[in-house]
């Protein structure tokens, strides 16, 4: 009896331990890593703010236009899975930071476009330079947090996209009036002034981002010892040998080809809101600097209802639904959507764009954490993360250039938007099917588990 209680105090001991930890290692990782997202968005899309300034001087069209944002995504496609095995190999700190401050000098570099033809060539090259940044984090999350504890700090870390939105939209409202200014266009400082504190903030990572808790020099030993411990058969780190038949293996798994088509109608909605809002605001008749401003009350709504759907998610250990319910809620926002814009009312379409983007940015934090959740050993996260997350933003390219075509083709956004809404709407259904198949697996799995024990006792 004395023994017992004794050993249930050392548990209780240990969990406040242990939550203390965790409590510690997520103040000074996540604020910092939401904060270098935060700078990768608003590098990726402030040419959305820019929209028609460069619609204006570069005498582009809305096909255009889709063209040079999608084009980010194809460099960034072809890398994501190479940068994340490189990421593994060599140190997160390092890789991380070599990433953001080529993104960043790639940024500034867009001061001197003059055309289509270099807008199109820089936007290729910046989508290389920032190609593994979002998976390699996300696997990085994974060295420092159980499963169970990554969906909520995954949200934290993603919404900083919502955040990006929030004062992105400020920031360019002021920044684009310095037009004139040295003889530069408004976008050009955009550009210039948005692209420089990323390459700061990567020299600043090289020096102060940890790589594994073992090495973490604001950790106590006692405190590196439980860090490790804790996710002890999560075989993670850096410098591990990388085995083809691993990268295969992964590539090959039900779970990680269904998220990766499901991620893909994710981020096809998610990208159709991020560079075409302002765009959408200003059919309506908003000024394009209004417009920019217009978007700072939408993601803020977008990050309150992120972060609520992460934290619930974790509090329940729960994340399929996590992702179907807002899904559900956000194609029916895209139905409403379309129809506003068909009918041109502007209060629907606010309402409806309030509803798209808080649902689509709370469907990515759940549904990654659903991915990693069923992934073993470093090589297959790291794959795994990077070829989901390379896949999906394949959406980058699919829906700009939707809405582009339908803006193009019919001077109307609603056609290419019903056609995002579609896409989402298919993507859910797919998620449903494919973790039915899971636990299915998952089942007779157990089942021929159970019948080896039971032949083994015989």
């Amino acid at each position: 009896m004395w023994q017992a209680e004794t050993n249930k105090v050392k548990d209780l001991e240990q969990e406040r331990e242990e939550a203390d930890l965790v409590r510690k290692i997520t103040w000074r990782l996540i604020p910092l890593l939401c904060f270098l997202y935060f700078l990768s968005f608003l590098d990726r899309v402030n040419v959305a703010n820019a929209h028609d300034s460069l619609l204006h001087d570069l005498k582009l069209n809305e096909k255009d236009y889709a063209l040079a944002v999608g084009v980010f995504f194809v460099g960034y496609v072809l890398f994501e899975v190479p940068s994340n095995l490189l990421l593994v190999k060599t140190s997160p700190s390092r890789w991380i930071a070599r990433i953001m401050v080529t993104w960043g000098i790639m940024c500034m570099l867009q001061v001197f476009i003059t055309n289509k033809s270099g807008l199109v060539a820089i936007r290729f090259f910046f989508g290389i330079a920032e190609a593994g940044f979002t998976p390699g984090v996300t696997y990085f999350l994974t060295l420092w947090f159980t499963q169970k504890e990554q969906a909520g700090r995954m949200a934290l870390f993603f919404s900083s996209t919502a955040v990006c939105g929030l004062f992105g939209g400020l920031l360019a409202f002021g920044i684009l009036h310095m037009d004139g200014i040295l003889g530069l266009h408004g976008w050009q400082w955009l550009f210039l002034l948005e692209g420089f504190p990323s390459v700061v903030a990567g020299v600043v990572v090289w020096f102060v981002l940890p790589n594994h808790p073992s090495e973490c020099k604001w950790l106590n030993e006692k405190e590196q010892m439980l860090a490790t411990s804790r996710l002890e058969g999560v075989e993670k780190g850096t410098n591990h040998t990388i085995r083809f038949s691993d990268v295969v293996a992964t590539l090959r798994e039900w779970r990680v080809l269904g998220c990766a088509f499901v991620y893909l109608t994710i981020l096809t909605a998610f990208y159709s809101v991020s560079f075409f809002l302002p765009a959408l605001m200003t059919d309506f008749g908003f000024s394009s600097l209004n417009a920019n401003l217009m978007s700072t009350p939408v993601y803020f709504f977008a990050a309150i209802v992120m972060l609520a759907n992460g934290y619930h998610s974790d509090k329940t250990q729960e994340r399929m639904w996590h992702v179907l319910i807002p899904g559900g809620v956000g194609v029916a926002g895209w139905a409403l959507l379309a129809f506003a814009c068909a009918v041109r009312s502007l209060a629907l379409e606010l309402v409806a764009i309030f509803i798209v983007t808080a649902c689509t940015w709370s469907l990515i934090s759940p549904t990654l954490a659903w991915l990693m959740g069923g992934l073993q050993g470093a090589t297959s996260s790291a794959v795994g993360a990077a070829f989901v997350i390379a896949f999906g933003n394949i959406g980058g390219i699919v829906g700009p250039y939707t809405l582009g075509a339908s803006m193009d083709g019919t001077g109307n956004y609603s056609y290419g938007i019903a056609a995002v809404g579609g896409l989402l709407a298919i993507g859910m259904a797919t998620l449903f099917f494919v973790q039915r198949h899971t636990n299915k697996a998952k089942g007779q799995k157990a089942y021929s588990a159970e019948l080896y024990q039971d032949y083994i006792a015989d």
